[in-house]
């Protein structure tokens, strides 16, 4: 089975593309879904759009809420015996850059620890010998962010989607609910 990862902007229809995949495999394969939840609900808004979510997802998915140690969901798969569809990658990000409430101003050391990070997760990933999707987050073709920590995001986003990019069998960029491959 393959790794794939879906990159897109903000409502671009990745997150769907993806759940369609893992509709296909499933029946293909007869493996369950695993729907990694990777957010953390902070607010109305956001909990109607996790809810979105939700309602869209077969009633036969399981569920495993990760906001933090993505990895280990990975290591703990590890046989293979189910799809993991992970949503969303930036979601993971933000939650690791923000996990001790610091709005502001990252240590050199910060930043090497989050690197080290990505690439246990990145090792987890490419161990898996199940299927799996990754959704990301496209957020560095937009306007520069105003501030210190939002343009430290979008950096380490991008350097998160290189990452991924490395380990998947195949990657998308999908815009407007169209799924382009690149790799």
């Amino acid at each position: 089975m393959k790794k794939i990862l879906a990159v897109g902007g903000s409502s671009s229809g990745k997150s769907e593309w993806a759940e369609e995949q893992a509709t296909v495999w499933e029946r293909s394969c007869g493996k369950q879904v695993v729907y990694v939840a990777t957010a953390q609900v902070c607010d109305e808004e956001f909990a109607r759009r996790v809810q979105r979510h939700q309602q869209r997802r077969p009633d036969g998915w399981g569920l495993v809420e990760a906001p933090h140690e993505l990895a280990s969901v990975f290591a703990r798969h590890t046989g293979g015996g189910a799809i993991l569809l992970v949503d969303s990658m930036g979601a993971w990000l933000a939650n690791r850059m923000w996990q001790d409430g610091q709005a502001s101003g990252w240590s050199p050391e910060q930043q090497t620890q989050l690197h080290l990070d990505i690439e246990q997760l990145c090792d987890a990933i490419g161990a898996y010998r199940g299927a799996c999707l990754l959704v990301a987050d496209e957020v560095g073709m937009g306007v520069v962010p105003d501030n210190e920590m939002g343009r430290l995001f979008r950096d380490l986003n991008g350097l998160l989607n290189r990452s991924l990019a490395g380990v998947a069998d195949e990657a998308y960029l999908v815009s407007c609910g169209i799924p382009l491959k690149l790799k």
